[in-house]
């Protein structure tokens, strides 16, 4: 980052503190301005070593499905689930036909 692009943030960092008195979130703000995170996290350790700021880092965590994740999401279900499901669906199956049988239906 050039040096004047870097005074220019760290200037509209110092001025939205002062406006709000706090950015929750980092990646938030940065993504609401158009700003590179990066770029953003430098500036403030920046301010944060000349103690202009002070900064409580927190750690994001973020879940993903994986490809095979997805395909359980598709299916409705984990195969487990699913092999449950038509163990349930064809007792079900073979109560009826054993209900029917006894009231000499088949």
């Amino acid at each position: 980052m050039a040096s004047s692009s870097v005074v220019q943030l760290e200037s509209f960092v110092l001025s939205t503190l002062g406006a709000s008195d706090v950015i929750p979130d980092s990646l938030a703000f940065a993504v609401s301005h158009s700003l590179d995170h990066k770029q953003v996290t430098s500036v403030l350790r920046s301010l944060a070593a000349a103690e202009l700021v002070s900064i409580k880092e927190t750690q994001n965590v973020k879940w993903t499905l994986t490809d095979e994740g997805k395909e359980y999401v598709k299916a409705g279900a984990t195969p487990e689930v699913q092999v449950l499901k038509t163990i349930v669906a064809l007792a079900s199956k073979a109560s009826e036909e054993k209900k029917e049988e006894e009231n000499g239906g088949g």
